[in-house]
């Protein structure tokens, strides 16, 4: 009885401590993504051959738990192995297909009984050509007979070490191909056509951060490209080490335009000096880290350090720029929308490429979603700060031309208004006519009450002023007590008349301060453009002469 329980015991608790085997692959279906499927150990000298590893003993290898194989950057040489079934009496000829793209190193071991093993080496390391078809990723081709084949494959990297690997047929991978460069196509396009729309409104407009923009978006397009593939394929076909360097380069270019467009976008030089300087050093810094990492790291520090000053520089990016909107640049709104899409892509793919978390196509990917989003979003960034720019250009244009005390024109707004007015009458022979006025003795009121009294009565004169004029007229403080009227397309008749308006309207109205009640006479002179002037000048004197004359008579 003790040893039947014994025997039960054993099998209930077998299936709980057993490591179970993947399965054959039969590769007369598509086999994609089969991580699960194989076994995986970790060569941490990187130095084994297949005979070595042919020798270990199987527990020695360990089954995969994800369809995608990620960890750390390592110097280790990682072996997998799997086993191949072809089902039918014909050989079946297969691509192995091997994502991300950036893999240096790859040899892959196919053993069939009776047969001797066949070896196949690929990767970033060997020119671009010796890919049996013509892809930005590594594939290699296999006419599988059949049976059982044994397959080994020892991948060393000196990038993010990520394995997808899929065994299917050519017509399967044109597919996936085509499927491929639509994802590409969308998401080049939308950025191209931001980069070019944007270039040519800085060609139009010369603003610096439309420069920058163009610049930030470029890097990116330089970086995807690298760290895809493709200017593997259509640059260094023929230079693998270079191809290698674009990559981790790139990333530190992108780094760095992102935060010299942030600079010039948030205007930190003249909204934020302390954080214009710490941008600045963070751009130095930035450099200096490429540098030392290049030159003394070598290239695996080099790519690491990479992707962990993306995630740094736009964490920085992100929060300056909600400290700059929180302290009231308004066109910081839409940049931190956008900001914060490409910074949640930057982290995500950074913590996927690393092995942080689970591979998924769209985590690896997350980075071209949140940038062709960010992009569009800055797009609108850009419109916006224009229109605020413009904007606060208009308003300054404004304030230089008015007065500050009584909200009239000023003798600046009155040059360039008289000169239109002076040509349209001698082109059209449209009458114009100018009033001079004064308030009088407001000498006395200074003297009397005080500047702040006397500056009373300029804002109340100048609101009984705009009350009077008409529509089109033209109203101006030139100057201490000094006042123009500027009156297109009207007689001198007319003119005095609304002059004589004005000086009654003042002389009726009392100006009640506190328990003071002022009365206000003021006196004008009245002048017309005539045929044979030649300027507005000659009109001006004698208006001026015919104030005097007023004055004096008074």
């Amino acid at each position: 009885m003790f040893k039947q329980t014994i025997i039960l015991l054993s099998f209930i608790l077998t299936p709980l401590t057993a490591v179970i085997l993947p399965a054959e692959l039969d590769i007369s279906r598509a086999q994609e993504h089969i991580g699960k499927s194989m076994l995986m150990y970790e060569d941490r000298g990187a130095n084994m051959k297949l005979s070595d590893v042919q020798k270990l003993p199987a527990d020695a290898f360990s089954p995969l738990s994800t369809d995608v194989f990620s960890t750390m950057f390592t110097s280790s040489a990682y072996w997998f192995k799997f086993d191949v079934s072809n089902p039918g009496n014909t050989p079946l000829s297969r691509i192995f297909v091997f994502e991300p793209p950036w893999l240096d190193y790859i040899e892959v071991h196919i053993l069939n009984q009776g047969s001797s093993p066949l070896t196949y080496k690929e990767g970033n390391s060997f020119v671009y050509d010796k890919r049996t078809i013509d892809y930005h990723l590594i594939n290699v081709e296999h006419t599988f007979k059949p049976g059982v084949s044994n397959v080994y494959i020892q991948i060393k990297t000196r990038d993010p070490f990520i394995l997808s690997l899929s065994i299917i047929k050519e017509k399967t991978f044109l597919i996936q191909q085509q499927q491929e460069s639509l994802y590409i196509g969308l998401v080049y396009g939308v950025l191209i056509a931001m980069l070019l729309y944007n270039f040519f409104l800085f060609l139009g407009i010369r603003e610096p951060y439309y420069a920058y923009y163009v610049l930030f978006v470029t890097a990116f397009l330089i970086m995807n490209t690298s760290y895809n593939g493709y200017t593997f394929k259509y640059v260094c076909a023929e230079l693998p080490e270079v191809q290698n360097w674009l990559q981790a380069s790139s990333i530190f270019f992108y780094s760095l335009t992102a935060l010299l467009f942030a600079r010039s976008f948030l205007n930190l030089k003249v909204t934020h000096e302390r954080l214009n300087i710490a941008t600045l050093y963070m751009v130095f810094f930035l450099l200096f880290i490429a540098t030392l990492s290049a030159t003394i790291g070598g290239y695996h520090y080099h790519v690491m350090f990479s992707i962990l000053m993306s995630v740094i520089v736009s964490l920085y990016i992100f929060f300056i720029a909600i400290f700059s909107w929180k302290y009231g640049n308004r066109s910081a709104r839409f940049f931190i929308l956008g900001f914060f899409s490409s910074l949640l892509g930057t982290i995500i793919t950074a913590l996927t490429v690393m092995g942080q978390i689970p591979y998924h196509e769209y985590t690896y990917r997350a980075l071209d979603i949140g940038m062709v989003i960010d992009a569009i979003l800055l797009s609108l960034a850009l419109s916006d700060k224009l229109k605020i720019t413009n904007e606060q250009k208009l308003i300054a244009e404004q304030a230089s031309r008015t007065d500050i005390l009584t909200g009239l024109m000023n003798r600046r707004a009155y040059y360039e208004i008289s000169m239109n007015e002076v040509h349209r009458s001698q082109r059209y022979g449209a009458k114009l006519s100018l009033v001079f006025l004064d308030i009088d003795n407001f000498k006395t009121f200074n003297d009397t009450y005080g500047h702040d009294i006397g500056d009373k009565v300029l804002k109340h004169f100048a609101t009984i002023l705009m009350q009077i004029k008409r529509k089109d007229d033209y109203a101006f403080r030139l100057g201490g007590d000094e006042f123009l009227l500027l009156l297109p397309e009207t007689e001198k008749s007319e003119a005095d008349y609304l002059a004589q308006r004005i000086q009654a309207e003042t002389a009726s109205h009392m100006i009640y301060l506190d328990d003071i009640k002022l009365g206000i006479q003021t006196s004008y002179g009245v002048s017309e453009l005539e045929a044979d002037d030649r300027s507005i000048k000659e009109a001006e004197k004698r208006a001026d002469q015919a104030l005097y004359q007023a004055k004096e008579s008074s």
